[in-house]
């Protein structure tokens, strides 16, 4: 975290990134630097490294897999079909995160209602419902953006999905 404090376009050496963060420092550019700019992005880095890390450990320990990720269980095709179904439809109150939020959220409550039935959940079970919806939500994805004919929302919607 010090270095990127220190490591930019402006060098800042780590002695008046310490003194600027210890209050020592004079008012001064290399303190508006590490207080204003630099440090806000930081710790916000860490508060989302934190929150992923969370996230991953409760995914894995779910599903009782050390390997399991967010396309085991549909949840990134899940957004990927709501960002898509946002910018096709021209929703404009909507924003592409947001549907892509909706859309994640569906598809995890879709999985668990998928692995619930019967009763009873096993892990085995909501992986194999996880990976068939995440193949549905997929071709989905692709027949939206087959049958879309403005080329706006390709180049937009080509955009959201390059991760996936």
């Amino acid at each position: 975290m010090l270095a990127s404090l220190a490591l930019g376009s402006v060098r800042i050496p780590v002695g008046d990134v310490v003194r600027a963060l210890t209050g020592g420092a004079e008012p001064g550019p290399f303190t508006t630097i590490v207080r204003d700019v630099r440090l806000p992005r930081v710790l916000l880095a860490a508060v989302v490294g934190a929150g992923l890390a969370l996230v991953g450990t409760v995914l894995q320990a779910l599903v009782r897999n050390p390997v399991a990720d967010p396309y085991l269980l549909g949840i990134s095709a899940g957004a990927s079909t709501g960002a898509v179904l946002v910018v096709v439809l021209g929703v404009g109150a909507v924003s592409m995160n947001a549907g892509a939020f909706a859309g994640s959220l569906c598809a995890l409550l879709a999985v668990y209602a998928m692995a619930r039935r019967g009763g009873t959940m096993t892990t085995g079970r909501l992986v194999l419902a996880g990976v068939a919806l995440q193949y549905i939500l997929s071709a989905l994805t692709s027949l939206i953006l087959v049958t879309s004919a403005d080329t706006q929302h390709l180049r937009e919607i080509i955009f959201w999905t390059l991760g996936g």
